[in-house]
C-alpha cells in the first residue's frame, strides 16, 4: 500500500505513484504535495481521492515540520542570544573577579609559571559531507510545457487543414452543376495525397508530444526512487 498524488502540469493534472510513507513524507517537505493536491491511499483516504488539506495524516505530518521549524528557530535564537547576569550578588562577584583579573601583576603576587605539557591532540577524521542528490524536474519549465503544446497545436491544425479541404471540395461539388461535380471531385483525388500528408503530420506531431509526456513521467518517477533509494542509505 503507497501514496498516490496529482500533480499539476500545463496540459492538466498527471496522476503519480504509488510512492512509499518515507517518500510520501519527503513529498510534503519538498512542497510537491501542497494542501490542494488530491491524494489517494487505501487505508488513509479509504481508498478515495481526497484533498491534502482533508487528510489527518497529511495535517499531523504538516504540524510535526512546523514544530520541528519553531524548535529549531528557538534553539538558534537561545545559542545566539548572550547569557543574562541576574542581579544582586552574583552580579557583584562578576565585578570583583574582573577587577583582580585587571590588577597589575606584582613582584609578590608573581608566580613561576610552569611550562606547559606537550600533549599530542588526536587527529579528528573529518567526515567528506555526502553529496545530496538534487531532484531534476522537468515540469517546473515553461519551455518544455509550451514545446509539447506547440506538437499538439501543429496537430490540430493539421487535422482541421485537411477536413477544410475536403469539406470545400464536396460543398463545391453538390452545389454546382454537373461538369463542377466532375471537376471536384477530379480536384478531391488530385489532393488526396496532399490530404494524407496531413494527416499524417499530424499523426507524427501528436505522437511525439505524447512521448515527451511519457519520458517527463518515466524520468521523474525514475529520479524520485533514485532520491529515495540515495536517501536511506
Amino acid at each position: 500500500m503507497g501514496w498516490s498524488y496529482f500533480v499539476t502540469t500545463l496540459l492538466g493534472e498527471d496522476q503519480l505513484g504509488p510512492v512509499p510513507n518515507e517518500e510520501f513524507v519527503e513529498l510534503v517537505k519538498s512542497k510537491v504535495i501542497k494542501p490542494s493536491s488530491r491524494i489517494h491511499h487505501p487505508s488513509f483516504t479509504q481508498n478515495r481521492w481526497v484533498e491534502a488539506k482533508k487528510v489527518k495524516a497529511f495535517l499531523d505530518l504538516r504540524q510535526q515540520m512546523a514544530n520541528l521549524q519553531a524548535a529549531e528557530k528557538l534553539k538558534r535564537k537561545k545559542i545566539q542570544t548572550p547569557p543574562i547576569v541576574p542581579p544582586g550578588e552574583p552580579e557583584a562577584k562578576s565585578r570583583f573577579k574582573s577587577d583582580q583579573a585587571t590588577e597589575p601583576e606584582t613582584a609578590s603576587t608573581r608566580e613561576p609559571k610552569e611550562p606547559p605539557e606537550m600533549t599530542a591532540e588526536p587527529a579528528v577524521a573529518v567526515a567528506t559531507p555526502k553529496p545530496s542528490m538534487t531532484l531534476f524536474q522537468p515540469r517546473q519549465y515553461r519551455a518544455i510545457g509550451i514545446v509539447i503544446v506547440i506538437f499538439y497545436v501543429v496537430a490540430g491544425l493539421l487535422v482541421l487543414a485537411s477536413l477544410y479541404t475536403v469539406g470545400s471540395v464536396i460543398i463545391v461539388g453538390l452545389s454546382g452543376s454537373r461538369e463542377v461535380a466532375q471537376s471536384a471531385l477530379a480536384a478531391l483525388l488530385l489532393s488526396t495525397p496532399i490530404i494524407f500528408s496531413m494527416l499524417f503530420g499530424a499523426l507524427i506531431n501528436f505522437t511525439i508530444g505524447q512521448v515527451l509526456q511519457l519520458l517527463i513521467h518515466v524520468q521523474e518517477n525514475t529520479q524520485r526512487t533514485a532520491h529515495y533509494t540515495e536517501n536511506r542509505k
